[in-house]
């Protein structure tokens, strides 16, 4: 005994019949049914949109209204007469629908060519619907160009796509064409609504909201996810149930992720990917709904307050640029999960990552400076030339005694000891010479060519040290002033030795110079001596005056 197929899917059950039913189009809807209650054809129609906002649909309903022999006054089909009862069984034998996709080479078309020739055999019109038009190849559209540039006169063209980029410029322009918009999530989940309430489904709103946003504005796409639950779940259609029937990841788990990326846990973290493997989740697809949360709350904090009220606590009191670093830091995360060799390493180290680098781009600062301070004093500016006059005769010392080391005879014990110590003097020497030979006012000169340079070596330090202005130089020592609200951001990503000799080298490279870089906010400079600072030789302490001993306050890097 066989097995009848009668059930048709929800998707084909309610695909739009008028053009009134095109949910989300309504300027479509509106200029079709005017053309259609006028009589007033052209001879193509182009529809293309992203898949399932009812390219296809539009195109059968202005199919049926062509030949319709009593089309009601807005246009729509009548659905009674001969014809559309025709259209209906899919009897017409002058509604001709073509995929583009399976019958895309120039054979085709050149049968197509020949048969619009005749006259229609039923109708008063004969219409072609070519979906996936851009498959076509380009003999094919050659073909198909002339027809185009003279129609007979009782053939319409219908094209539907969703790639209108790949069609010929030269039929694009013989077309009519309508753009299909995505749907928003909350027409579809008020269409989801009416169509469980219809064939009665149990739908929570909770639900419908979560299906319209994994549709991602195609209405096919939500109907037919719906048909899936309905048909997999006998209760209540729940947020819960939808989240473990598509593999999706539940809000709330997400935001409780988001948070711990901002707290920085890293341990709690990867306990959380942990346990969206274990749980059988896609990755890609957890990414996924990480990033659109955190889009949303970074538009919720940009909005008015009024906006905040529905926000977490916590959502509300972090900075909008925590949520812009965590957007940019997993920009281009998925293409690269798709392409390892295990996604859950990459997702692990990228968000690894960004526990490490959300101190990196902090929100701006109330007031920013947008001039540099006052340029030094004429006074200052006549030194100048006195202190670049220094750095010749003490370059000389270095070769006289490299000429007298070389000249010497090899030393060994407390001698060799004593020349160790010469040179280590000579070379100190030199350094503070160079350093002395900047000008705070070439520092500030070249400071944006300085971030440039931070910039291509590490973004998060680029990012806090952008803040900083260079404020005056001690000895061989560059000191930036930070903002105040800078201070627990520049601690955090430029304490590590490696950043501050990342920075170091590279204001050294464009000025030429052997500074230590320093940093101290407003004010009120933090005393942070440098290991090698306090092992400086005691000729150069005694060539400068021992400067008053300062308050010991926090270090900053």
């Amino acid at each position: 005994m066989g097995v009848s197929m009668s059930y048709t899917a929800l998707y084909r059950r309610w695909r739009p019949q008028r053009f009134g039913d095109l949910v989300g189009q309504p300027h479509i809807a509106r200029v079709l049914g005017h053309a259609a209650a006028s009589r007033n054809f052209v001879h193509a129609y182009l529809f293309c949109g992203p898949r399932g906002t009812g390219k296809t649909s539009a195109a059968r309903i202005l199919a049926r209204a062509i030949n319709c022999e009593q089309v009601l006054e807005n246009g729509d089909p009548c659905g009674v007469c001969p014809a559309c009862q025709r259209f209906a069984r899919g009897e017409s034998m002058d509604m001709i629908e073509i995929d583009g996709a399976s019958n895309r080479g120039i054979d085709e078309i050149r049968d197509l060519r020949e048969r619009v020739k005749y006259a229609p055999a039923q109708e008063h019109y004969k219409v072609y619907l070519i979906d996936e038009v851009h498959m076509l190849t380009n003999e094919a559209f050659n073909a198909l160009l002339k027809t185009l540039e003279e129609p007979p006169a009782h053939v319409v063209f219908l094209f539907a796509t969703t790639a209108p980029h790949k069609l010929p410029l030269t039929v694009l322009s013989r077309c009519q064409r309508f753009d299909f918009r995505r749907i928003s999530d909350e027409d579809i989940a008020a269409h989801l609504r009416r169509i469980a309430a219809a064939e009665g489904i149990a739908l929570q709103p909770e639900a419908a909201a979560l299906i319209a946003r994994k549709a991602e504005g195609g209405m096919r796409d939500a109907v037919s996810l719906l048909d899936q639950c309905a048909g997999a779940l006998t209760e209540e259609i729940s947020p819960q149930a939808v989240c473990e029937l598509l593999g999706a990841v539940d809000r709330g788990f997400v935001l409780e992720l988001l948070r711990l990326l901002l707290a920085q846990d890293v341990s709690a973290v990867l306990a959380a990917v942990d346990q969206l493997v274990r749980s059988g989740r896609d990755l890609r697809q957890a990414l996924d709904d990480l990033l659109a949360v955190t889009r949303e709350l970074l538009l919720a904090r940009l909005s008015p307050q009024s906006a905040q009220a529905a926000l977490p606590e916590w959502a509300a009191e972090t900075e909008p640029g925590a949520y812009l670093s965590l957007l940019q830091a997993f920009s281009d995360l998925d293409s690269r999960m798709r392409l390892a060799l295990s996604p859950r390493i990459t997702l692990e180290l990228a968000l690894i990552k960004a526990c490490g680098i959300l101190p990196a781009a902090p929100a701006m600062p109330p007031q920013v400076r947008q001039s540099p301070p006052p340029r030094s004093s004429p006074q200052q500016q006549t030194a100048q030339p006195q202190q670049q006059t220094v750095q010749p005769q003490q370059q000389t010392v270095q070769p006289r005694q490299t000429m007298q080391q070389q000249t010497a005879a090899p030393c060994t014990g407390q001698a060799g000891a004593q020349a160790e110590q010469r040179a280590a003097k000579a070379e100190t020497a030199d350094s503070m010479a160079a350093a002395a030979a900047v000008e705070i006012e070439t520092v500030r000169e070249r400071w944006q060519e300085i971030l440039q340079r931070v910039a291509e070596r590490n973004s998060g330090a680029y990012a806090v040290l952008r803040e900083a202005w260079p404020d005056r130089i001690e000895g061989n020592r560059l000191l930036l002033d930070f903002p105040p609200a800078m201070g627990v951001f520049m601690a955090s990503v430029l304490s590590p030795a490696q950043y501050k000799t990342m920075i170091e080298n590279t204001v050294n490279s464009v000025l030429r110079s052997a500074l230590r870089i320093d940093g101290f906010i407003g004010a009120e400079r933090a005393a942070c001596p440098d290991e090698e600072e306090e092992a400086a030789p005691a000729a150069a302490a005694e060539a400068q005056p021992e400067p008053e001993p300062e308050p010991e306050q926090e270090r900053l890097f």
